[in-house]
C-alpha cells in the first residue's frame, strides 16, 4: 500500500488478478478475484480488505 486514497464503487477493477469490487461496507471492501489453476480451471476468490478507521 502506498497510502494513497482512490474513489471506488461496485464494479471498480482492482488488484492484479482481474479483481472487481463486489461489496462496500462500513469497515471493509470485498473484492472478487479470478485466476486459473495449473490445469487451466478458473478459480474465484472473494477477499475482504479492511478499511482504516477514521478517528
Amino acid at each position: 500500500s502506498k497510502g494513497e486514497g482512490h474513489p471506488i464503487k461496485v464494479g471498480t477493477p482492482i488488484g492484479r488478478r482481474r479483481g472487481r469490487v463486489i461489496r462496500i461496507l462500513d469497515k471493509e471492501v470485498v473484492v472478487r478475484e479470478y485466476r486459473k489453476d495449473f490445469r487451466g480451471r478458473e478459480i474465484v476468490r472473494d477477499i475482504a480488505m479492511r478499511l482504516p478507521s477514521i478517528d
